[in-house]
Formats: structure tokens, sequence, C-alpha cells
């Protein structure tokens, strides 16, 4: 990864252009440009000076160049040129240059880092950068639009790109649903085990007692269970 490409100006000491950022807590975008009068900013280390003037120099445009500043800030996190100037991280750098938190300088590493590709003219000169999520020539997306896709992972957001099932022509919210789909599933509802019924058994019917015919005086039959004549047998 190398910055030779980007020429720059700067009067080092003089006041200068310098780009601040703020958050707006919009859900579709992770904060807005601004920018504001200040010192110039001035580094030890070159490879780092170069980096930030690389940055201070897009002013306006920006919103316009994310990929670029995500590819800066992906640049001076491999070199670790940041530490130099006493910064302990690439996100450190960013926020007290620039005025970036770190839950949004997260978002430019990781898409400078995995989503960013250089384009190119036909005679090979590195004229910007876009994602490397879709082949040159197509419509690319946008930052908005690649960072919904971060939870995913760079492998299943460009499956999810190849398969059809997310394109530049969606909104940020249904690529978000998308990916979310594929993430964090819907949970199948349980199943709930019935208690196996046990099978019905016939019952056997119940046998009357054997009898025995007795006769009282008169000639009268009676019928006694014959284990009661047992119990007064003599």
């Amino acid at each position: 990864m190398s910055l030779g490409h980007l020429k720059f100006k700067c009067s080092m000491g003089q006041p200068d252009k310098h780009i601040g950022f703020r958050s707006t807590g919009r859900k579709d975008d992770i904060m807005e440009f601004l920018v504001t009068t200040t010192n110039a900013v001035t580094f030890e280390n070159k490879e780092l000076q170069k980096a930030t003037n690389a940055v201070l120099k897009l002013g306006d445009a920006i919103k316009k160049n994310w990929f670029a500043i995500a590819h800066i800030v992906a640049h001076v996190d491999a070199t670790e040129c940041f530490k130099d100037d006493g910064f302990n991280t690439v996100h450190e750098w960013v926020e007290k240059t620039f005025g970036i938190k770190k839950t949004a300088s997260y978002s430019l590493l990781t898409i400078g880092k995995e989503y960013t590709r250089e384009i190119v003219n036909a005679s090979g000169k590195v004229v910007g950068y876009g994602t490397n999520l879709i082949t040159e020539g197509s419509d690319d997306f946008s930052k908005t639009q690649v960072e919904k896709m971060l939870p995913a992972g760079h492998e299943l957001a460009v499956e999810l790109v190849n398969g059809g099932e997310i394109t530049p022509e969606m909104s940020a919210k249904e690529i978000s649903k998308v990916v979310k789909a594929h993430t964090n599933p819907e949970p199948d509802e349980p199943e709930i085990d019935e208690p196996e019924q046990e099978p019905e058994t016939e019952t056997e019917p119940e046998k009357e007692p054997e009898t025995v015919s007795v006769w009282d005086k008169d000639g009268n039959e009676y019928a006694i269970p014959a284990d009661v004549l047992k119990k007064y047998a003599v």
C-alpha cells in the first residue's frame, strides 16, 4: 500500500485548510464533514505528514473521497508511522488530527483494509478509489452502503453481492436487512414434545364367584359363594 501517487502542496506552520468531523447520529450516515480554518498540522514522521496532508488536500471534496481516506488510514495503520509522533494507535491519530471518533475510525480502517480498490485509467495511473465488491465499470456502492455490510464480514459481503442479494441500487436499509437475515436469522420456534400416551389395555371381565347351592328345611334353594362356605365349614 502506497501514497506515492497522492501529490499535495502544503505550507507548514502557516494557516491552512483543516478538516473537522462531526457525528450526526443518523442511522444512515456515520458523520458529517465540516471544513474549518486552523493551523496546519506538523509531524516528525514524513510518511505520517504525507498521509495527513493527503487528507487535508481533499478539502470540500472529502465526502466524495471516502474510500481514499479509508485507504490512507489503512496505510498509516500498516506502516505504524503514527508511533514516531507519540500516537499509540492509528485511531488516536485520526481522532486527534481530524476529530473523527473511534467508532467511525474503526469503520474507516476496516473499509480501507478490506473493501477498497484503486481505480486506474488507461495508462495505469491511479485516479481514485472505490470498493472491491464490484467489477470495474459497474455502478459502485456508497460509503453508507458498505458500512451496512461490515457486520457480515468481507467474505460474506462478496458472496451476497456476487449472488445478487445485495446491489448498488438497494437502499442502506434494504442492505442492512439482507445482512441481518444472514448473520442474525430469526430463531426457529422450539418444538414441544407431547407426552407419549400409554396404549390402552383390555381388561378381562371379572369372573363370577363359584357358588354352591344349599337348601333350608323348607326346601328353599340358596346360592352361597364357595369361599364363604369354606370359612364356616365344620
